[in-house]
């Protein structure tokens, strides 16, 4: 169960989900129909949508995102030390301190939903800009390389938090 530890990256992951909510709500009516909602390497369009099986199809591809990534850390409680790849695992795979390793996961997978959802408004804004001329739709690569370049910095960041967090066990007492 979520509980009150996970209340910042819970608030955080409500208030992202709004503000996707609010930004879907005020583009989609100023989108032509169909949409183009995917490019190739150039930036030409060569993939479309209705503007609602856009909704429908980020709506469902978030979701399964969500559910993989925090479904996979409710496995940790049932999954054997040996299937489980952690620093220090001796210490965090020890039955008293499983549930601590399951929370310290939940938690920053949580954060990492975040900026999934984060990267989808980003994603949604290269494409709404590219549609606001739906004669000549074009994706572009200045703006499509900083989203990119500031969702990998994301991922290095959480991945070194994620490692700072495992580098050592606590001290005991």
């Amino acid at each position: 169960m979520l509980t009150v530890r996970y209340g910042v990256p819970l608030t955080a992951l409500g208030l992202l989900l709004l503000a996707g909510a609010a930004h879907l709500a005020h583009y989609l009516p100023l989108m032509p129909d169909p949409i183009a909602s995917h490019f190739d390497g150039s930036g030409a369009p060569n993939g479309w949508m209705s503007p609602s099986g856009m909704v429908i199809f980020e709506g469902v591809l978030l979701c399964f995102i969500a559910l993989v990534m925090l479904g996979s850390v409710r496995l940790i409680d049932r999954m054997p030390p040996s299937m489980i790849n952690v620093p220090h695992r001796d210490y965090w795979l020890a039955p008293e301190h499983r549930a601590e390793l399951s929370q310290i996961m939940m938690r920053h997978m949580l954060w990492l939903v975040c900026w999934a959802v984060a990267l989808f408004i980003a994603i949604n804004q290269l494409i709404f800009t590219a549609n606001r001329d739906p004669s000549t739709p074009r994706l572009s690569p200045e703006n499509t390389l900083l989203v990119v370049g500031l969702g990998l910095a994301a991922i290095a960041m959480w991945t070194s938090t994620l490692l700072r967090q495992f580098r050592r066990p606590p001290s005991p007492g």
